[in-house]
């Protein structure tokens, strides 16, 4: 939301953590946060309870995005993605009109330079690495399982170059781009700019759709 904020050379819509009493206009984006990180399933209930009390009474689209704090291991990711399906086919059953959108779950920089190296050489396989792949697990299965509807894929713009660049091999663990952070897990002035573009470009097709 930031990067999105600093973007300062396109329209952009109108942002605010409450539907306003006011005339929204023709774009408008409710952001809020809900829930607490590492308790995924408080933020699918405090999400599930907004819409029950009419705080999105008039929006047309919703996307529930967590945390990579929320995933780090196999089952951890088996039983969030298990959660949120549940919780899509609810919402879509009370509330047919609101589109659903979807969001992969962020990741990390993985550890680099000489310790991350001797690490390495020893035998010491690094935890941030199983908590990225578990991510990608959860992300993998999003893709799958939703891949006829629209999916914001955080996880891989963060993991691949823009421009055409080639995506990471296969095998390889995916993880947040040195370049996009400076402290391994949020994004930097640089990782702001390219995200954010991203998801204005994502909101704009929504509305072609």
């Amino acid at each position: 939301m930031r990067g999105l904020r600093e973007i300062d050379d396109e329209p952009l819509p109108r942002i605010a953590d409450e539907y306003p009493d006011d005339d929204p206009g023709d774009w408008l984006l409710v952001h809020r946060r809900v829930g607490r990180n590492e308790a995924p399933l408080t933020k699918i209930a405090e999400f599930e309870s907004l819409l029950s009390g009419g705080a999105f009474h008039h929006v047309d689209t919703v996307m529930l995005k967590f945390c990579y704090v929320d995933v780090r291991t196999e089952q951890q990711a088996n039983e969030l993605f298990r959660a949120y399906g549940e919780f899509v086919e609810r919402t879509r059953n009370k509330y047919p009109a609101v589109r659903i959108v979807h969001c992969t779950i962020p990741l990390r920089r993985l550890p680099s330079g000489p310790y991350a190296f001797v690490r390495r050489m020893l035998g010491h396989r690094h935890p941030e690495i199983d908590a990225n792949w578990a991510r990608e697990q959860f992300n993998r299965r999003l893709r799958e399982h939703y891949r006829d509807e629209p999916i914001f894929d955080l996880a891989r713009l963060e993991s691949t170059m823009p421009h055409g660049d080639v995506p990471l091999r296969q095998g390889r663990v995916p993880s947040l781009l040195p370049q996009y952070t400076d402290d391994g897990g949020h994004l930097n002035a640089r990782g702001r700019q390219v995200i954010g573009r991203a998801f204005l470009h994502f909101m704009r097709s929504l509305s072609c759709a």
